[in-house]
């Protein structure tokens, strides 16, 4: 319909894929509140589809900070 599309992406693999999809690729992460504000200055609507899943994560809170977290900054944007 026209809309123009950003896309936050956190590594330069996800920067290149957002880029080839047609997205406008801004490099951020989801768990940083200023990362979210930066790519949604121009933005009517915040799409939030980032999540993560592991059968085993070794590293404590990483489960917490990009699924609960993140989903706090995205609202709060």
């Amino acid at each position: 319909e026209g809309h123009a599309v950003v896309g936050l992406a956190r590594r330069p693999s996800g920067i290149r894929t957002v880029g080839q999809l047609g997205a406008e690729p801004v490099r951020g992460d989801v768990r940083r509140a200023d990362h979210l504000a930066r790519a949604a200055m121009r933005c009517q609507a915040i799409v939030h589809l980032a999540g993560y899943f592991d059968f085993w994560e070794p590293a404590a809170g990483t489960y917490e900070s990009v699924n609960v977290s993140a989903v706090r900054n995205v609202m709060a944007t």
